[in-house]
């Protein structure tokens, strides 16, 4: 029921024109509480469940106000509590979703928060064989 909720705030508050904090602070609240930790089973169940797809269009948007900064971090933390875990699985289903070209955006204009945790995913990312395989794999895609 609350990742319903999150998923339905998820598409106000990235559709609304004039996003406001008091918006955005129930919707990061909830998504921190996805951030489990790692050796959860909620942690472990999450790719199945899909529940990154919730959180990318937050990762997607161009905006640098506040609001939308905050809903970046905190969904950036939830992948990074995910890859924490070190299993190909969930690697798989990240790349599979391409996680990769929202980080590196996240990279090029987040605050530097935000930029350290895109780079902890892409780091973890490659730390995996199938990862530094996708990542090298690039030309042949």
């Amino acid at each position: 029921a609350q990742l319903e909720d999150a998923g339905r705030t998820c598409s106000a508050v990235c559709d609304a024109k004039a996003v406001r904090m008091p918006s955005v602070l129930p919707t990061c609240l909830r998504l921190s509480m996805l951030r489990s930790p790692a050796d959860s089973a909620v942690t472990r169940r999450a790719p199945a469940a899909h529940v990154p797809l919730f959180l990318y269009p937050f990762l997607n948007t161009m905006s640098k106000t506040r609001p939308f900064e905050y809903l970046r971090l905190t969904s950036l933390g939830v992948i990074g509590a995910l890859v924490k875990v070190d299993d190909t699985d969930v690697i798989n289903f990240l790349l599979s979703t391409e996680i990769i070209p929202l980080c590196l955006r996240t990279m090029e204009m987040g605050s530097e928060l935000s930029k350290t945790v895109a780079t902890f995913i892409v780091q973890k990312i490659l730390l995996d064989d199938v990862g530094l395989n996708y990542i090298c794999a690039t030309a042949e895609r």
